[in-house]
């Protein structure tokens, strides 16, 4: 089976699903991991800090270790997507037509038989975009898909979760 895992953050490929990513690769099945954002505002945002390291060495940084983790789990080299969107800007990209139509030409490419992405109700900003975008992605696809939904950030403001 095909699998595409879309994520918002590369470290949401590990800590939202990287259990379901071993299981399916151990089943033999043929995993793709799709990264909206680049992450480079991510130690500016949480941390506070502009140099030291700077945004542009966070982005590289994180591209590298995201490789270098989905290596460990045994992710083929090409199954790894970077759709380099401004971390922490869901609310601009989540309308971006053209960023819906790559990520619709994408999956259309990799013809998934299985989607994975962040939960609708997720507070984080771009875990919302991604929601947003996949599932108009899911709902416009003429095959057949199953799509599944997990959370990272719930219990923030949505207590049920």
């Amino acid at each position: 089976m095909k699998i595409g895992i879309y994520v918002a953050h590369d470290d949401d490929a590990i800590i939202g699903v990287g259990g379901t990513i071993i299981k399916h690769l151990k089943s033999g099945d043929d995993v793709y991991v799709v990264i909206f954002t680049d992450g480079e505002n991510s130690h500016r945002i949480v941390l506070g800090l502009e140099e030291n390291p700077n945004p542009q060495e966070v982005k590289e940084k994180r591209k590298e270790e995201i490789r270098n983790a989905m290596n460990v789990l045994g992710l083929k080299k090409d199954g790894l997507f970077f759709l380099n969107q401004i971390d922490g800007n869901g609310n601009f990209w989540k309308d971006d037509a053209d960023l819906f139509n790559k990520v619709l030409s994408l999956t259309n490419q990799e013809k998934p038989d299985i989607i994975y992405y962040h939960y609708q109700l997720d507070d984080h900003v771009d875990h919302k975009a991604v929601n947003k975008i996949v599932s108009n992605i899911v709902k416009k696809i003429k095959t057949p898909i199953q799509a599944y939904q997990f959370c990272v950030w719930g219990g923030i403001n949505n207590p049920d979760i």
